[in-house]
Protein backbone atom coordinates (compact mmCIF):
# COMPACT_ATOMS: atom_id res chain seq x y z
CA UNK A 1 0.00 0.00 0.00
CA UNK A 2 1.24 3.29 -0.85
CA UNK A 3 0.59 5.92 1.67
CA UNK A 4 0.78 10.10 0.06
CA UNK A 5 1.41 12.93 2.74
CA UNK A 6 -1.70 15.50 2.20
CA UNK A 7 -1.20 17.89 4.78
CA UNK A 8 0.73 20.24 2.93
CA UNK A 9 -1.82 20.08 -0.28
CA UNK A 10 -4.62 20.52 1.76
CA UNK A 11 -3.57 23.59 4.03
CA UNK A 12 -1.44 25.24 0.83
CA UNK A 13 -4.12 24.79 -1.87
CA UNK A 14 -6.96 22.98 -1.08
CA UNK A 15 -8.56 24.74 1.61
CA UNK A 16 -7.69 28.02 1.04
CA UNK A 17 -9.13 27.73 -2.66
CA UNK A 18 -12.83 26.28 -1.41
CA UNK A 19 -13.08 28.63 1.14
CA UNK A 20 -12.63 31.58 -1.08
CA UNK A 21 -9.05 32.00 0.45
CA UNK A 22 -6.95 32.25 -2.15
CA UNK A 23 -7.09 31.57 -6.33
CA UNK A 24 -6.89 28.75 -8.13
CA UNK A 25 -3.69 27.30 -8.64
CA UNK A 26 -2.59 24.28 -10.38
CA UNK A 27 -2.80 21.29 -7.72
CA UNK A 28 -0.53 18.08 -8.19
CA UNK A 29 -3.21 15.18 -7.63
CA UNK A 30 -1.09 12.50 -9.48
CA UNK A 31 0.23 10.58 -6.25
CA UNK A 32 -3.78 11.57 -4.53
CA UNK A 33 -6.29 9.75 -6.63
CA UNK A 34 -6.12 6.09 -7.03
CA UNK A 35 -6.45 4.78 -10.30
CA UNK A 36 -6.16 0.86 -10.16
CA UNK A 37 -3.29 -1.27 -11.19
CA UNK A 38 -2.88 -4.80 -11.84
CA UNK A 39 -2.21 -7.46 -9.11
CA UNK A 40 1.08 -8.16 -10.74
CA UNK A 41 2.43 -4.54 -9.88
CA UNK A 42 0.40 -3.58 -7.04
CA UNK A 43 2.86 -2.60 -3.79
CA UNK A 44 0.99 -4.72 -1.41
CA UNK A 45 2.98 -4.79 1.37
CA UNK A 46 2.85 -3.26 5.40
CA UNK A 47 5.02 -0.47 5.94
CA UNK A 48 6.15 -0.94 9.42
CA UNK A 49 8.53 -4.37 7.79
CA UNK A 50 7.89 -4.44 4.40
CA UNK A 51 7.28 -7.85 4.01
CA UNK A 52 3.40 -8.68 5.08
CA UNK A 53 1.11 -8.86 2.33
CA UNK A 54 -1.75 -6.33 2.48
CA UNK A 55 -5.14 -7.95 2.38
CA UNK A 56 -8.33 -7.31 0.54
CA UNK A 57 -10.56 -5.51 2.70
CA UNK A 58 -13.64 -4.62 0.38
CA UNK A 59 -14.33 -6.45 -2.69
CA UNK A 60 -16.39 -3.89 -4.83
CA UNK A 61 -18.35 -6.00 -7.45
CA UNK A 62 -19.31 -3.93 -10.75
CA UNK A 63 -22.75 -5.31 -11.74
CA UNK A 64 -24.75 -2.32 -13.25
CA UNK A 65 -27.52 -3.52 -15.11
CA UNK A 66 -27.33 -1.57 -18.73
CA UNK A 67 -30.53 -0.20 -20.52
CA UNK A 68 -31.35 -0.61 -24.00
CA UNK A 69 -31.76 2.70 -26.23
CA UNK A 70 -32.99 1.32 -28.66
CA UNK A 71 -36.91 2.04 -30.49
CA UNK A 72 -39.28 -0.46 -28.28
CA UNK A 73 -39.80 -2.45 -31.63
CA UNK A 74 -39.76 -5.85 -30.20
CA UNK A 75 -42.93 -7.91 -30.50
CA UNK A 76 -43.93 -11.00 -28.75
CA UNK A 77 -42.49 -14.42 -29.31
CA UNK A 78 -44.00 -17.42 -30.23
CA UNK A 79 -43.69 -20.97 -29.19
CA UNK A 80 -44.44 -23.69 -31.89
CA UNK A 81 -44.11 -22.50 -35.79
CA UNK A 82 -41.52 -20.40 -37.13
CA UNK A 83 -42.79 -18.24 -40.08
CA UNK A 84 -44.37 -15.31 -39.39
CA UNK A 85 -47.55 -14.71 -42.19
CA UNK A 86 -48.66 -11.15 -42.63
CA UNK A 87 -51.95 -11.13 -44.39
CA UNK A 88 -53.00 -8.00 -45.84
CA UNK A 89 -56.15 -6.91 -47.80
CA UNK A 90 -56.97 -5.23 -50.66
CA UNK A 91 -60.69 -2.75 -51.18
CA UNK A 92 -62.97 -4.66 -52.95
CA UNK A 93 -64.43 -3.45 -56.13
CA UNK A 94 -67.81 -1.46 -55.73
CA UNK A 95 -70.74 -2.40 -58.57
CA UNK A 96 -73.82 -0.12 -59.25
CA UNK A 97 -77.00 -0.80 -57.17
CA UNK A 98 -79.78 -2.97 -59.28
CA UNK A 99 -82.31 -1.86 -56.45
CA UNK A 100 -82.31 1.69 -57.74
CA UNK A 101 -82.40 0.75 -61.81
CA UNK A 102 -85.14 -1.69 -62.03
CA UNK A 103 -86.95 -2.31 -65.02
CA UNK A 104 -89.58 -4.89 -65.98
CA UNK A 105 -88.72 -8.00 -67.12
CA UNK A 106 -85.39 -8.00 -66.17
CA UNK A 107 -83.65 -10.90 -64.36
CA UNK A 108 -81.38 -9.76 -61.76
CA UNK A 109 -77.91 -12.12 -60.98
CA UNK A 110 -77.01 -12.84 -56.97
CA UNK A 111 -74.78 -15.65 -57.80
CA UNK A 112 -71.35 -14.57 -58.94
CA UNK A 113 -68.98 -15.53 -56.93
CA UNK A 114 -66.52 -12.56 -54.91
CA UNK A 115 -63.56 -13.40 -53.93
CA UNK A 116 -61.84 -11.74 -51.47
CA UNK A 117 -58.26 -10.28 -52.89
CA UNK A 118 -55.29 -10.40 -49.97
CA UNK A 119 -51.47 -10.46 -50.27
CA UNK A 120 -49.63 -12.98 -47.82
CA UNK A 121 -45.94 -11.81 -47.00
CA UNK A 122 -43.76 -14.96 -45.34
CA UNK A 123 -40.88 -13.97 -42.99
CA UNK A 124 -38.60 -16.32 -41.92
CA UNK A 125 -35.04 -15.27 -41.50
CA UNK A 126 -33.63 -15.88 -38.22
CA UNK A 127 -30.46 -13.80 -36.74
CA UNK A 128 -28.65 -16.77 -34.16
CA UNK A 129 -25.52 -16.16 -31.41
CA UNK A 130 -23.62 -17.50 -28.88
CA UNK A 131 -22.13 -16.69 -25.41
CA UNK A 132 -19.50 -19.76 -24.27
CA UNK A 133 -18.80 -18.85 -20.37
CA UNK A 134 -16.93 -21.38 -18.05
CA UNK A 135 -17.95 -22.19 -14.29
CA UNK A 136 -16.40 -24.03 -11.51
CA UNK A 137 -18.17 -27.05 -11.09
CA UNK A 138 -18.79 -26.45 -7.25
CA UNK A 139 -19.80 -22.91 -7.69
CA UNK A 140 -19.55 -20.52 -4.67
CA UNK A 141 -18.23 -23.19 -2.51
CA UNK A 142 -15.06 -24.40 -4.85
CA UNK A 143 -11.96 -23.77 -3.00
CA UNK A 144 -9.86 -22.84 -6.46
CA UNK A 145 -12.11 -19.55 -5.76
CA UNK A 146 -13.21 -19.36 -1.74
CA UNK A 147 -9.39 -18.27 -1.42
CA UNK A 148 -9.37 -15.30 -3.45
CA UNK A 149 -12.84 -13.46 -0.81
CA UNK A 150 -13.29 -13.39 2.47
CA UNK A 151 -16.64 -13.73 2.83
CA UNK A 152 -19.31 -16.41 0.82
CA UNK A 153 -21.52 -12.74 0.21
CA UNK A 154 -18.15 -11.57 -2.16
CA UNK A 155 -18.11 -14.61 -3.62
CA UNK A 156 -22.00 -14.67 -4.80
CA UNK A 157 -21.22 -11.27 -5.94
CA UNK A 158 -18.08 -12.46 -7.93
CA UNK A 159 -20.99 -14.48 -9.64
CA UNK A 160 -23.63 -12.64 -10.24
CA UNK A 161 -21.14 -9.84 -11.89
CA UNK A 162 -20.64 -12.02 -14.45
CA UNK A 163 -24.04 -13.11 -15.16
CA UNK A 164 -24.38 -9.25 -14.93
CA UNK A 165 -21.94 -9.30 -17.90
CA UNK A 166 -23.76 -12.22 -19.77
CA UNK A 167 -27.10 -9.87 -19.49
CA UNK A 168 -25.49 -6.52 -20.40
CA UNK A 169 -24.10 -8.29 -23.71
CA UNK A 170 -27.26 -9.55 -24.41
CA UNK A 171 -28.93 -6.05 -24.26
CA UNK A 172 -26.26 -4.42 -26.44
CA UNK A 173 -26.92 -6.89 -28.80
CA UNK A 174 -30.72 -6.82 -29.12
CA UNK A 175 -30.03 -3.20 -29.29
CA UNK A 176 -27.51 -3.33 -31.91
CA UNK A 177 -29.84 -5.32 -33.73
CA UNK A 178 -32.69 -3.21 -33.56
CA UNK A 179 -31.17 -0.18 -34.39
CA UNK A 180 -29.82 -2.53 -38.13
CA UNK A 181 -33.63 -3.08 -38.17
CA UNK A 182 -34.34 0.41 -38.49
CA UNK A 183 -31.33 1.27 -40.38
CA UNK A 184 -31.58 -1.13 -43.55
CA UNK A 185 -35.13 0.36 -43.52
CA UNK A 186 -33.95 3.82 -43.98
CA UNK A 187 -30.98 2.64 -46.51
CA UNK A 188 -33.75 0.68 -48.67
CA UNK A 189 -35.87 3.85 -48.60
CA UNK A 190 -33.66 5.94 -49.69
CA UNK A 191 -32.30 3.72 -52.37
CA UNK A 192 -35.97 3.05 -54.00
CA UNK A 193 -37.60 6.55 -53.11
CA UNK A 194 -33.91 8.94 -53.81
CA UNK A 195 -31.14 7.36 -55.21
CA UNK A 196 -32.78 5.25 -58.21
CA UNK A 197 -34.20 8.22 -60.22
CA UNK A 198 -30.87 10.48 -59.45
CA UNK A 199 -29.75 12.10 -62.56
CA UNK A 200 -25.90 12.09 -64.21
CA UNK A 201 -24.17 14.33 -61.41
CA UNK A 202 -26.68 14.75 -59.34
CA UNK A 203 -26.54 13.47 -55.69
CA UNK A 204 -29.22 13.35 -52.27
CA UNK A 205 -29.02 16.89 -51.87
CA UNK A 206 -30.29 18.20 -54.72
CA UNK A 207 -33.75 16.48 -54.99
CA UNK A 208 -36.55 14.99 -52.22
CA UNK A 209 -38.94 12.94 -52.08
CA UNK A 210 -42.50 12.26 -50.99
CA UNK A 211 -40.85 8.95 -48.52
CA UNK A 212 -37.79 10.72 -48.31
CA UNK A 213 -38.40 14.41 -47.17
CA UNK A 214 -34.82 16.63 -47.64
CA UNK A 215 -35.93 19.36 -45.28
CA UNK A 216 -33.27 21.84 -45.98
CA UNK A 217 -34.21 21.53 -49.91
CA UNK A 218 -37.46 22.52 -49.09
CA UNK A 219 -36.61 24.81 -46.69
CA UNK A 220 -34.34 26.87 -49.15
CA UNK A 221 -36.58 26.36 -52.06
CA UNK A 222 -39.02 27.78 -49.93
CA UNK A 223 -37.18 30.73 -48.89
CA UNK A 224 -35.04 31.59 -50.83
CA UNK A 225 -32.60 30.09 -48.63
CA UNK A 226 -28.85 29.14 -49.05
CA UNK A 227 -28.52 27.68 -45.41
CA UNK A 228 -26.16 24.87 -45.27
CA UNK A 229 -26.41 21.48 -43.92
CA UNK A 230 -24.02 22.75 -41.14
CA UNK A 231 -25.77 25.63 -40.01
CA UNK A 232 -29.30 23.95 -40.14
CA UNK A 233 -29.30 22.56 -36.38
CA UNK A 234 -28.55 26.10 -35.31
CA UNK A 235 -31.22 27.83 -37.38
CA UNK A 236 -33.84 28.53 -35.62
CA UNK A 237 -36.20 29.58 -38.58
CA UNK A 238 -35.08 25.77 -40.22
CA UNK A 239 -35.78 24.08 -36.92
CA UNK A 240 -39.88 25.42 -36.68
CA UNK A 241 -40.32 24.75 -40.52
CA UNK A 242 -38.50 21.20 -39.84
CA UNK A 243 -40.90 20.29 -37.11
CA UNK A 244 -43.85 21.92 -39.00
CA UNK A 245 -43.13 19.85 -42.12
CA UNK A 246 -42.61 16.40 -39.94
CA UNK A 247 -46.14 17.79 -38.36
CA UNK A 248 -47.56 18.00 -41.69
CA UNK A 249 -46.91 14.71 -42.79
CA UNK A 250 -47.18 13.02 -39.56
CA UNK A 251 -51.36 14.11 -40.35
CA UNK A 252 -51.39 12.97 -43.97
CA UNK A 253 -50.26 9.34 -42.62
CA UNK A 254 -53.12 9.45 -40.34
CA UNK A 255 -55.41 9.39 -43.34
CA UNK A 256 -55.52 6.28 -45.70
CA UNK A 257 -52.83 6.66 -48.72
CA UNK A 258 -50.82 4.76 -51.23
CA UNK A 259 -48.04 7.50 -50.98
CA UNK A 260 -46.23 6.63 -47.91
CA UNK A 261 -45.03 3.01 -48.48
CA UNK A 262 -42.97 1.17 -51.22
CA UNK A 263 -45.21 -1.03 -52.32
CA UNK A 264 -48.36 1.96 -52.96
CA UNK A 265 -51.00 0.08 -50.95
CA UNK A 266 -53.78 1.90 -49.26
CA UNK A 267 -52.54 2.09 -45.41
CA UNK A 268 -53.26 4.59 -42.59
CA UNK A 269 -50.62 4.88 -39.33
CA UNK A 270 -52.62 6.43 -36.55
CA UNK A 271 -51.36 8.31 -33.74
CA UNK A 272 -51.08 5.01 -31.71
CA UNK A 273 -49.22 3.22 -34.40
CA UNK A 274 -46.86 5.84 -35.70
CA UNK A 275 -43.08 5.57 -34.20
CA UNK A 276 -41.72 8.48 -34.36
CA UNK A 277 -37.73 8.27 -34.15
CA UNK A 278 -35.31 11.33 -33.72
CA UNK A 279 -31.39 11.85 -33.66
CA UNK A 280 -30.80 13.05 -30.49
CA UNK A 281 -28.91 15.91 -31.70
CA UNK A 282 -31.52 17.27 -33.93
CA UNK A 283 -34.11 17.04 -30.86
CA UNK A 284 -31.84 18.96 -28.25
CA UNK A 285 -31.42 21.26 -31.01
CA UNK A 286 -35.54 21.72 -31.28
CA UNK A 287 -35.23 21.98 -27.31
CA UNK A 288 -32.68 24.65 -26.99
CA UNK A 289 -33.74 26.63 -29.89
CA UNK A 290 -37.49 25.98 -29.92
CA UNK A 291 -38.55 25.36 -26.31
CA UNK A 292 -42.39 26.88 -26.71
CA UNK A 293 -42.45 25.27 -30.30
CA UNK A 294 -45.88 23.78 -30.69
CA UNK A 295 -45.17 21.36 -34.02
CA UNK A 296 -42.03 20.27 -32.12
CA UNK A 297 -43.81 19.64 -28.40
CA UNK A 298 -46.44 17.65 -30.18
CA UNK A 299 -43.83 15.29 -31.95
CA UNK A 300 -42.31 14.51 -29.16
CA UNK A 301 -45.22 14.09 -27.30
CA UNK A 302 -46.54 11.13 -29.61
CA UNK A 303 -47.21 7.61 -27.74
CA UNK A 304 -44.15 5.91 -29.21
CA UNK A 305 -41.95 8.53 -29.97
CA UNK A 306 -38.21 8.20 -28.74
CA UNK A 307 -34.95 9.40 -29.03
CA UNK A 308 -31.72 8.11 -29.95
CA UNK A 309 -27.88 9.34 -30.15
CA UNK A 310 -26.73 7.58 -33.15
CA UNK A 311 -28.30 5.60 -36.04
CA UNK A 312 -25.30 3.27 -36.50
CA UNK A 313 -22.18 4.47 -34.96
CA UNK A 314 -20.39 7.63 -33.23
CA UNK A 315 -17.35 7.15 -35.06
CA UNK A 316 -14.20 9.07 -33.27
CA UNK A 317 -15.46 11.57 -32.69
CA UNK A 318 -19.64 12.08 -31.86
CA UNK A 319 -19.48 14.57 -34.28
CA UNK A 320 -23.01 15.28 -36.74
CA UNK A 321 -21.63 14.01 -39.46
CA UNK A 322 -21.07 10.65 -37.92
CA UNK A 323 -24.15 9.75 -35.44
CA UNK A 324 -26.49 10.99 -38.93
CA UNK A 325 -24.65 8.56 -41.06
CA UNK A 326 -25.79 5.08 -42.27
CA UNK A 327 -23.85 2.98 -44.55
CA UNK A 328 -25.04 -0.82 -44.90
CA UNK A 329 -25.30 -2.80 -48.25
CA UNK A 330 -29.41 -3.25 -49.13
CA UNK A 331 -30.93 -6.05 -51.81
CA UNK A 332 -32.28 -5.07 -54.44
CA UNK A 333 -32.78 -5.11 -58.89
CA UNK A 334 -31.71 -3.59 -61.42
CA UNK A 335 -33.02 -2.44 -64.52
CA UNK A 336 -32.97 -6.67 -65.80
CA UNK A 337 -34.48 -7.47 -62.59
CA UNK A 338 -31.69 -8.91 -61.32
CA UNK A 339 -30.52 -8.96 -57.36
CA UNK A 340 -27.93 -6.61 -56.08
CA UNK A 341 -26.17 -5.76 -53.43
CA UNK A 342 -25.61 -1.71 -53.76
CA UNK A 343 -24.59 0.50 -51.14
CA UNK A 344 -26.37 3.19 -49.52
CA UNK A 345 -23.68 5.59 -47.73
CA UNK A 346 -25.57 8.77 -46.39
CA UNK A 347 -25.25 11.32 -43.85
CA UNK A 348 -27.74 14.00 -42.25
CA UNK A 349 -30.96 11.51 -41.40
CA UNK A 350 -32.59 13.54 -38.77
CA UNK A 351 -35.75 11.30 -38.08
CA UNK A 352 -38.09 8.92 -39.16
CA UNK A 353 -41.69 7.90 -38.90
CA UNK A 354 -42.89 4.88 -39.37
CA UNK A 355 -46.01 2.50 -38.81
CA UNK A 356 -45.28 -0.47 -35.80
CA UNK A 357 -45.99 -3.00 -38.43
CA UNK A 358 -43.15 -2.17 -40.78
CA UNK A 359 -40.42 -2.33 -38.53
CA UNK A 360 -39.87 -5.11 -36.29
CA UNK A 361 -37.74 -7.44 -34.29
CA UNK A 362 -39.87 -10.46 -33.05
CA UNK A 363 -40.09 -13.95 -32.21
CA UNK A 364 -36.94 -13.72 -29.39
CA UNK A 365 -35.46 -16.84 -27.81
CA UNK A 366 -32.89 -17.06 -25.18
CA UNK A 367 -31.98 -20.09 -23.76
CA UNK A 368 -28.51 -21.85 -22.47
CA UNK A 369 -26.90 -25.42 -22.26
CA UNK A 370 -24.80 -26.57 -20.23
CA UNK A 371 -21.59 -29.54 -20.47
CA UNK A 372 -19.85 -30.84 -17.66
CA UNK A 373 -16.14 -31.28 -18.01
CA UNK A 374 -15.37 -34.08 -15.21
CA UNK A 375 -11.34 -34.21 -15.87
CA UNK A 376 -11.12 -30.43 -15.27
CA UNK A 377 -14.36 -30.21 -12.90
CA UNK A 378 -15.66 -27.11 -14.64
CA UNK A 379 -18.81 -26.89 -16.48
CA UNK A 380 -19.23 -24.95 -19.66
CA UNK A 381 -22.40 -23.28 -20.70
CA UNK A 382 -23.41 -21.57 -23.84
CA UNK A 383 -25.98 -18.58 -23.59
CA UNK A 384 -28.22 -18.72 -27.60
CA UNK A 385 -29.95 -15.71 -28.70
CA UNK A 386 -32.15 -15.83 -31.66
CA UNK A 387 -34.33 -13.42 -33.22
CA UNK A 388 -36.34 -12.58 -35.94
CA UNK A 389 -35.74 -8.81 -37.60
CA UNK A 390 -38.21 -7.87 -40.48
CA UNK A 391 -38.93 -4.89 -42.75
CA UNK A 392 -42.44 -4.70 -44.12
CA UNK A 393 -42.13 -2.79 -47.38
CA UNK A 394 -46.27 -2.48 -47.44
CA UNK A 395 -46.48 -0.37 -44.50
CA UNK A 396 -46.15 3.50 -43.97
CA UNK A 397 -42.48 4.69 -43.38
CA UNK A 398 -41.05 8.22 -43.92
CA UNK A 399 -37.40 9.59 -43.72
CA UNK A 400 -36.39 12.94 -43.04
CA UNK A 401 -32.72 14.27 -43.50
CA UNK A 402 -30.92 17.03 -44.58
CA UNK A 403 -28.06 17.19 -47.08
CA UNK A 404 -26.17 19.99 -49.58
CA UNK A 405 -26.62 19.97 -53.12
CA UNK A 406 -23.88 19.04 -55.10
CA UNK A 407 -21.25 21.83 -55.85
CA UNK A 408 -21.96 23.38 -52.01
Amino acid sequence: MQVAQIATLMNTYVLPNILGEGVLVNEDLSNIVDIGIAIGNANAYDKYVGKIVNVIGKVEVVDRLLKGAAPAILKESWLYGSILEQLSFDLPDAIDNDAYKLTNGTTYNQDTFYAPSLNAKFYNDKVTRQIPMSFLANGSSDDRITQSFASPEQCQAFWSGISMAITNRTTLEVDALTMRCINYYIAKEMYEDIITGLSAGETIGDVTGVRCVNLLKLYNAQFAQTLQASEALTDKDFLRYAAYTMMCVKDCMNEPSTLYNMEGAIRQTLDDDLHCVMLSKFERACDYYLASDTFHNQLVSLPRHSTIAKWQGEGTANDFDSVSAINVKVKALDENEDPITPTVSISGVLAVMFDHLSCSVCNEKQNATSHYNAKADFINTFYNLTLGMNNMYNQNFVVFYIADPSGE
